[in-house]
C-alpha cells in the first residue's frame, strides 16, 4: 500500500508566508524604500524636464542624472533623505536621518529669523503639527 502524503491546508501556508526571519523583513523594507525613492526621482525629473512644475524652460534644462552638475549631486542628496525618512517611518535607522533632524532645526531657524525681518510673508507650513523634540540637536 502507498505512503499517504499530507498536503498542507491553505491556513498552514499562510502562516508558513507569515514568518520572515527579522534579517529578511529588513532586507524587504530596505529594498522597498530604495525602490520607492528612486520612482520619487523619476517622477520630479518627470515633472521637472517635461514642464509640468514649472514654465519656466529654463528648469527643464536641469541635468539631474549627470554628477558634473550641481542640481544632479543635490538631487542624489535629496533622493537619499527621501530614503531616509521611509526607513525612519519603519523604524530602520539611517546615517542621514540625524541630518535630517539637525537640518530640521536649521530651517525651522530660518523661518522664524525670515518671518522677523518679513512679518507679513507666507510661508509654507505643513497642515501637520511637528512636536519639539529637545533631542534634535544631537
Amino acid at each position: 500500500m502507498g505512503k499517504v502524503i499530507k498536503f498542507p491546508t491553505g491556513e498552514e501556508l499562510k502562516n508558513k508566508k507569515k514568518t520572515a526571519s527579522p534579517e529578511q523583513l529588513a532586507a524587504r523594507i530596505t529594498k522597498e524604500c530604495q525602490e520607492v525613492s528612486h520612482f520619487l526621482f523619476d517622477l520630479l525629473e518627470e515633472f521637472i524636464c517635461t514642464g509640468q512644475a514649472s514654465e519656466w524652460e529654463t528648469l527643464m534644462e536641469m541635468k539631474l542624472r549627470d554628477n558634473q552638475y550641481r542640481e544632479s549631486r543635490d538631487m542624489f542628496v535629496v533622493i537619499n533623505l527621501l530614503n531616509a525618512l521611509l526607513l525612519r517611518f519603519y523604524g530602520m535607522e539611517h546615517d542621514l536621518q540625524k541630518d535630517l533632524d539637525k537640518l530640521f532645526v536649521k530651517i525651522k531657524d530660518m523661518e522664524k529669523r525670515h518671518q522677523e525681518l518679513f512679518p507679513n510673508d507666507i510661508i509654507f507650513e505643513p497642515d501637520f503639527d511637528m512636536p519639539e523634540d529637545p533631542d534634535d540637536t544631537d
